[in-house]
């Protein structure tokens, strides 16, 4: 194999393209099926072919899902899918507001005041924010269930 072998011509794709699996086929390929669906659908439309009511008769009533049917498994690994990076988020909190507030008060301290109370405001907020996470998310999921 030799280095201009590794050159291709690119090709570009629309999203449909690429979502059907048309990407795999040749341009010929595609052209072809482009040609026979237009083809079909201006034959189908100049003479008159109605819906049959047999084409609706496919569709068992029994196999449709209500909207908005999750079971409580589901919602319950939804929600505590999110469990690990909360903990996580809320055992960094401490140590990382503990730097801030530390710095912030050393900007007190040199004369920086505006700053270091920012520092130190930011810092609070911050931590109360991340602990209070887990009471936000239960907040999320008593709203979404009312809905």
């Amino acid at each position: 194999m030799s280095y201009f072998d590794s050159f291709r011509k690119v090709e570009s794709f629309t999203v449909q393209e690429f979502m059907r699996g048309d990407h795999h086929k040749s341009r010929k390929e595609r052209k072809k099926e482009e040609k026979l669906v237009a083809l079909t659908t201006a034959t189908a439309i100049s003479g008159g072919i109605a819906v049959q009511p047999w084409l609706f008769s496919m569709v068992n009533a029994a196999e449709a899902i209500p909207v908005g049917a999750l079971g409580d498994g589901v919602k319950s690994r939804i929600v505590h899918s999110f469990d690990p990076l909360i903990d996580l988020l809320q055992n960094l909190s401490l140590p990382l507001a503990g730097v801030m507030v530390t710095v912030g008060g050393i900007f007190v301290m040199l004369g920086m005041k505006e700053r270091g109370y920012s520092l130190l405001m930011q810092a609070s907020i911050g931590y109360i924010l991340l602990q209070l996470s887990p009471l936000f998310m239960d907040l999320l999921v008593s709203i979404g269930e009312s809905i």
